[in-house]
């Protein structure tokens, strides 16, 4: 039997059926048309996706019938609570290798992560910045005194605030690796710039590692010079001259008179300047003087003199000695 049945709207038209299979009964299809007053624009379909419905302006409720869930037909990044979003409730569970159990957290710092056994590098990134005010849970180092863990502590421009302690006591067997000073090697003390008085300084040695202390000297240092004189006239020595911001120190002086008179011999602080140490010369004879401490020159850049009382023949004179900014 044909789908259609004709009728008669006054002069007669047909009309689109569908008959039921086996029972014969007519159907009647109907088109679905937009529900604006006035309108007859159909709804669209096709045979293979059936109906088509645009939902770009559309909420749809979903929900238990009281408490509704709403699809966010346009989401964004950072859009406000108010806006319309799918809002599930649900748990994140791990695998432990044996068991299943939940995530574990909390609202202030989120999700408990351990990486102790994560593979490769770990970026932390702490909620305070270097330099800004101590605030939430910033990412800290810390160690272990043995039973407690310890946070580590900072200076206000970032270093790391360190007590080192030696592993061996005072007096006892050396062991291990102890604790032990350093010292800068230098050629020269020359080479060493003078501090202001309360300066922090560092501690020097020579290019042996042996650490220098006063009275003493580097090797470099030393001074070693020998002079005659027949004239007795005060005569700077050449060893010992004028140096900016500098001193002589002499650490041993030997002298001899050759000629048959008595005289003496004076140390100046400069040709005309004061005397600073006198050593006898008798007719014949001589002396060697090693100073306990060194002679310090009174005068910075200024040269050190001999002066025999008179004129003999001859003196000879040799020294010791070294020039500091001291």
């Amino acid at each position: 039997m044909a789908d259609n049945v004709p009728i008669t709207p006054g002069s007669g038209a047909d009309i689109a059926t569908d008959q039921v299979t086996g029972t014969g009964e007519q159907v009647q299809l109907v088109k679905l048309a937009i529900s604006t007053d006035g309108s007859r624009t159909l709804i669209p379909a096709d045979g293979t996706n059936g109906l088509k419905t645009d939902v770009s302006n559309a909420c749809l409720p979903v929900g238990d019938g009281t408490n509704i869930v709403t699809i966010d037909t346009d989401p964004g990044d950072a859009e406000p609570n108010s806006g319309n979003a799918i809002h599930a409730e649900s748990r994140t569970y791990v695998y432990n290798g044996t068991t299943w159990d939940r995530v574990r957290g909390d609202i202030s710092n989120g999700m408990d992560v351990d990486v102790t056994r994560v593979g490769g590098n770990v970026t932390v990134v702490g909620a305070a910045a270097s330099g800004a005010t101590l605030s939430g849970n910033p990412v800290l180092a810390a160690g272990s005194d043995g039973t407690n863990a310890r946070t580590l502590s900072v200076t206000t421009t970032g270093e790391l605030n360190v007590d080192a302690v030696g592993n061996v006591a005072h007096d006892t067997a050396d062991s291990g690796a102890p604790v032990k000073i350093g010292a800068k090697a230098v050629a020269s003390l020359d080479n060493v710039t003078l501090v202001t008085d309360g300066d922090r300084t560092d501690a020097y040695a020579d290019l042996d590692g042996v650490l220098v202390t006063k009275p003493l000297t580097t090797y470099g240092d030393i001074i070693v010079t020998r002079v005659t004189n027949t004239d007795g006239v005060s005569t700077a020595f050449a060893a010992f001259g004028a140096v900016a911001s500098t001193r002589n120190f002499i650490s041993t002086i030997t002298v001899y008179n050759s000629s048959t008179g008595n005289v003496f011999l004076d140390l100046r602080d400069g040709t005309a300047g004061t005397v600073i140490y006198t050593i006898p010369l008798p007719a014949l004879g001589g002396a060697t003087i090693t100073f306990p401490v060194p002679l310090r020159q009174p005068t910075a850049n200024t040269a050190l003199a001999y002066d025999v009382s008179a004129a003999a023949t001859t003196v000879y004179i040799s020294v010791v000695g070294f020039q500091s900014k001291a």
